[in-house]
């Protein structure tokens, strides 16, 4: 069998894609193998037994496979949980496809097409030889994907701890490990703070406002949870103005869900990663005016002392170690490198430690961190896989069969247990089109440009065409696709560990230039790659210049610069000599966006500010075109800077799922933007 009907959707079998109309969505193996299952018995029930024993084998699967697989199904079939029009599910025994399902090309039987390899067909010799093959080949791989030492599968079950359809994050555990504290997303800027006891999987609400509360920390004594509340304003309550420190009973939680105490008011800060050092001091990262520093409230005083302060580094995440009285502190520099900081409460000393990070993994800054409550060690998280540190700097990886992502992992106190936030996000490229010189909001357009089940992002149009290029997961991992005459297909074939970065048309609209692993490339319309060598790394791509030239983000001799680069002579000037988060040229001038999100001119190697932008705080990139300035600002509203007359306008507000804008045609009035479309996150429990 090469295909079937299923309704007016058409699935490709050979190439695991789904077609309906001029979209066109890949599928996973196994959730292909769940679809097959069930179009062979349309209309009946395929209990859920015998779809994990049939797609997977033997195998001990993620809490809530199913769940997610027939969410996605569905997802792409244009139907969902409440229509349940193509595929229904039977509460406590399975799901069954209802819609009309028509087969072609071969026989009607879903043998033409083996969920598992017949295992008669291998004799024990050739599977011995398969096995040893394949353990080569896996270990290869680790080592070239990691170059860092894997250790064992320390991990061999799974089990969720929460099992809703809110996402759940943020996970920590009770001193006693009875309980875990995590937070219940409700709406965007809305979240409240729950507690389950594991003994009697009994669920109490903890905060009884909706909020934005930030991970919950427990109490030494297991009596108190201190946690970060953000404050809200407009009219809306959609714009964040500055973050408190509040407290809560947990005895009197398990009675009846609790109002907040603040014990840090609400001022302009912000305020993360909360610890306990005893019952009557909480440590956490203080960030204001630009400064960080690692300060610690006395509550019986109500004193605030300074522990910490860099300002050559980010401060990222900090860990308390009540056995060891040692407060480890992840920090990274402008070149995006790591280094972690013991800091001794008693003795006031400081050790720093430098980092053996995968190289995969070097560039990534956000690596939260918890202790390992009787060794010496830590435990983050990145992508799939799990990272314990040891204090001398040494990193062992330990990858999960999955797909999803880990996040903020943190030990039970018997030191056998992890608990961790797992899921996925779906991102699509989306389009706004508008009349001229109309108010905000008014005579807007809105299209989805890209969509699929995976994150497609980073939409760029190619020169003089509505064709478009962005960055998708469709085939696994992160490749360049082109959107051109109403078809999409797949241009680049990077490496699956490559990382890939920002890229941009050439004038011409027949090359583009990627970052691949802080290296600049061309790839042509062939697909064809050709890395160019330079004498620094290549952190981002910001513009192709009109004379053929590329304004680049680079990392020189321990030194971020933003430079030109000429394509021809390999020769480059350097512009700025300083880390900024994004930049542009116009007319020979450089725009830049500084780490604290503030607009500013550079002349003559200096950043002066900008005085009509003074009120605007930019998220992420910005875009110029024909001395027009594009931006998105951290309340996710888009404004249109013209440049010459010093004035702005402000275009679009309203999609808080707006990510971030990733290129504008000032001429046919319409913008590219990556928009947060959906996400799945709930807590499980990796055990032996």
């Amino acid at each position: 069998m090469k295909e079937l009907l299923i309704g007016n959707f058409r699935v490709d079998i050979k190439r695991s894609e789904v077609i309906y109309l001029k979209e066109t969505f890949s599928l996973e193996p196994k959730f292909l193998q769940v679809l097959l299952l069930l179009a062979e018995k349309q209309g009946e029930i395929v209990t859920h037994k015998e779809l994990l024993e049939a797609v997977w084998p033997n195998v001990i699967v993620e809490a809530n496979t199913l769940q997610r697989c027939i969410a996605r199904l569905r997802k792409i079939f244009h139907d969902d949980a409440k229509k349940q029009q193509v595929i229904t599910t039977h509460p406590r025994k399975g799901y069954s496809l209802i819609a009309d399902v028509k087969w072609q090309a071969l026989a009607n039987n879903l043998s033409a097409i083996p969920l598992e390899q017949p295992k008669k067909k291998f004799s024990v010799w050739t599977m011995a030889i398969f096995s040893l093959l394949l353990a080569i080949v896996i270990g290869f791989t680790s080592y070239t994907l990691f170059k860092t030492p894997q250790g064992p599968n320390i991990f061999s079950q799974i089990t969720p701890l929460t099992a809703t359809d809110k996402r759940e994050y943020l996970v920590n555990f009770s001193p006693d490990g009875r309980y875990i504290a995590f937070n219940r997303h409700l709406s965007i800027h809305k979240n409240q703070i729950w507690i389950k006891d594991l003994q009697l999987e009994q669920e109490y609400l903890l905060t009884k406002d909706i909020g934005i509360y930030y991970r919950a920390a427990w109490s030494p004594d297991g009596q108190q949870i201190a946690f970060v509340l953000n404050h809200l304003k407009g009219e809306n309550q959609t714009k964040p103005t500055c973050e408190s420190l509040v407290l809560v009973s947990f005895p009197l939680a398990k009675v009846r869900p609790q109002s907040t105490k603040s014990i840090l008011p609400c001022q302009q800060r912000n305020l993360e990663s909360v610890s306990w050092i005893s019952n009557h001091e909480i440590v956490f990262i203080d960030s204001q005016n630009n400064e960080q520093s690692v300060q610690v409230l006395n509550l019986t005083t109500g004193e605030l002392t300074r522990l910490y302060t860099n300002t050559e580094q980010r401060i990222d995440s900090l860990a308390y170690s009540t056995r060891t009285g040692q407060l480890a502190i992840m920090q990274h520099d402008s070149l995006n490198i790591n280094s972690l900081n013991l800091l001794d409460i008693n003795s006031a000393e400081m050790r720093e430690i430098s980092l053996n990070m995968p190289p995969l993994f070097a560039s990534n800054v956000h690596w939260p961190i918890a202790w390992h409550p009787h060794q010496d060690k830590l435990l983050t998280s990145n992508d799939n896989i799990f990272f314990e540190i040891a204090l001398d700097g040494n990193v062992t990886a330990h990858p999960i069969a999955s797909t999803q992502t880990l996040y903020h992992p943190v030990y039970h106190p018997d030191g056998n247990k992890v608990a961790v936030t797992m899921g996925d996000i779906d991102i699509d490229i989306g389009r706004l089109s508008w009349a001229m010189q109309q108010p905000a909001n008014e005579h807007i357009e809105e299209a989805v440009l890209q969509r699929s089940i995976v994150n497609d992002y980073g939409g760029k149009y190619q020169p003089n065409t509505d064709d478009l290029a962005f960055i998708s997961k469709r085939s696994g991992s992160d490749q360049l696709w082109v959107s051109q005459n109403n078809s999409v297909r797949r241009l680049s074939n990077f490496p699956s560990t490559s990382r890939v970065g920002s890229f941009v048309w050439s004038n011409e609209g027949n090359l583009l230039a990627v970052t691949l692993d802080r290296q600049l490339n061309f790839l042509d319309q062939n697909g064809e790659l050709r890395a160019v060598q330079t004498p620094f790394k290549v952190l981002g791509v910001l513009q192709w210049t009109n004379e053929d030239q590329l304004l680049l983000n680079i990392s020189d001799k321990q030194q971020r610069q933003i430079v030109l680069y000429d394509i021809s002579s390999g020769q480059h000037q350097v512009l700025f000599d300083s880390a900024v988060k994004w930049a542009q040229l116009a007319q020979n001038k450089l725009y830049v966006l500084d780490l604290a999100g503030k607009f500013k001119r550079v002349f003559e190697g200096k950043a002066q500010h900008i005085d009509h932008l003074a009120d605007i705080h930019a998220s992420g990139s910005f875009i110029i075109k024909a001395q027009k300035l594009v931006l998105l600002d951290t309340n996710k509203a888009v404004w249109i800077v013209d440049l010459e007359n010093k004035t702005k306008q402000l275009l679009y507000q309203g999609d808080l799922k707006m990510l971030r804008l990733d290129d504008v045609r000032i001429a046919k009035r319409d913008l590219l933007y990556s928009r947060y479309v959906s996400g799945r996150k709930e807590i499980v429990l990796f055990h032996p």
